[in-house]
This record gives C-alpha cells, sequence and structure tokens, in this order.
C-alpha cells in the first residue's frame, strides 16, 4: 500500500506480516497482522479519514526498520545466499540499507542475519546517525520478523 504525507509525498508500506489495505471515498483502512506472541494481539486495524492519512508525518528518527536478510536462498543454487550476490559492486541487501540509513526520519535499523554476514553491514554504516542493531534469523520467516521486532527499541 501507499501512504500520502503532509510534503505530498508517498512512504510505500510492506511488511512481511500479513497485510490489507482497503479504500473508499475518503475513507482508507489499514489491517496488519503480527507474528504468533501471545502478548500482542493476534489482528489490529486502524481506520482512518483519507485526510488524518495525508496529515501523518514521521518525527525525525522516530522509525525503526527491521531488514531481513537472513534467507539461504537454497533454491537459487548460488555459492551464497542471494542478498550478498554482488550488484554494481555491492551486496544486493546494501542497497535497501543504505536507502534506510539516508532517511532522516530512522531511528534504527535491525538486520535479520546470520552472524557471518553483520561485517558487511558493520562496514557499510559510516557514519550514518541511525543505531545499527542485529538479530538472529529464525527458521521461518515469520521468526525472523519477530525476531528483529524484539531488537526494536519500541517494544
Amino acid at each position: 500500500g501507499k501512504v500520502r504525507v503532509r510534503d505530498g509525498s508517498y512512504w510505500l508500506w510492506s511488511p512481511s506480516f500479513s497485510t490489507s489495505v482497503s479504500s473508499s471515498p475518503g475513507f482508507l483502512s489499514f489491517s496488519f497482522g503480527l507474528p504468533n506472541n501471545p502478548q500482542i494481539p493476534k489482528r489490529r486495524q486502524v481506520d482512518m479519514q483519507e485526510q488524518e492519512v495525508s496529515d501523518i508525518t514521521l518525527r525525525e528518527r522516530s522509525v525503526s526498520v527491521v531488514l531481513l536478510a537472513g534467507g539461504q536462498g537454497k533454491r537459487m543454487g548460488a555459492s551464497m545466499p542471494k542478498q550478498y550476490l554482488p550488484l554494481f559492486g555491492q551486496p544486493i541487501a546494501l542497497y535497501s540499507f543504505h536507502t534506510f540509513f539516508h532517511l532522516v526520519q530512522v531511528k534504527e535499523i535491525i538486520v535479520v542475519c546470520d552472524p557471518s554476514y553483520k561485517d558487511i553491514f558493520e562496514d557499510a554504516k559510516g557514519d550514518y546517525q541511525a543505531e545499527l542493531k542485529f538479530a538472529l534469523p529464525g527458521k521461518e520467516r515469520q521468526d525472523s520478523v519477530y525476531n528483529g521486532f524484539q531488537e526494536c527499541a519500541i517494544f
């Protein structure tokens, strides 16, 4: 889905857990499910008038990003996970990493990856202001998302 914010730009929203976005004239509804955790309700729904969506602004350093980079890529059959294959001289995962680190709204990036790949992200961080954290990948994608959420400052 996408949400238009006050400055007229659009933010794309596509988390790894189940999401649906529906709209009718003047009304948007966002519904999302979270990983299985007894402390978090199974499903929440947020309804907003279109005007409210237009007025959403994100404060500087108020966003936590969970970057999933823990997949094995077995189906691809490459010598390494596909997110670490080079594309124009850098691992593919770093394109997302750099994009988020450039946003002033990002407070922290939690990279979910095998510990043997941490140095790729640590070396790429440079002098960005956002905090860099790591979480271990899970057996399934939703487990990796959950592990990343556990490292977020907001939880």
